[in-house]
């Protein structure tokens, strides 16, 4: 009985926890939730940059759009024609995006992530790193 009765104090507070387990694992989602309707729409636009690779600089413009609830995009190497690209969002809000390179008939891949204000960073290849920033309309 004495051991019952040292014992009930951390059953209490064990007790008292759990029932506060639900409402921290539904204001998770919640906030996440907001957080990417919040950021749908961060990347809409055009963003320009200019890559340094081995070869030679690259001026890069990514444009993109929302169409009937989906991201899509197109990039444009030293103002050359632009090239339709394949966008996927992350539930993290970071964007993977593909295209086939017009010249080498490779795909390249960029992993995409947003930065402060209007600004992004990514990865081409994950070999040449950039920042780039939104064009003023």
């Amino acid at each position: 009985m004495k051991r019952l009765e040292e014992l009930l104090p951390a059953i209490l507070v064990f007790i008292i926890l759990i029932s506060f387990i639900p409402a921290i694992a539904h204001a998770g989602p919640q906030t996440q939730t907001q957080t990417q309707t919040q950021n749908a729409d961060y990347y809409v636009g055009r963003w320009e940059t200019v890559v340094e690779t081995d070869d030679a600089d690259v001026k890069l413009t990514l444009d993109f759009a929302r169409k009937d609830g989906v991201l899509g995009g197109t990039i444009t190497l030293n103002d050359g024609t632009p090239t339709p690209g394949r966008v996927t969002e992350s539930s993290n809000g970071n964007l993977f995006f593909e295209f086939k390179s017009p010249s080498t008939s490779f795909d390249v891949e960029i992993y995409i992530r947003p930065r402060a204000g209007d600004t992004i960073t990514g990865s081409i290849m994950s070999m040449y790193d950039f920042v780039a920033l939104r064009a003023k309309k």
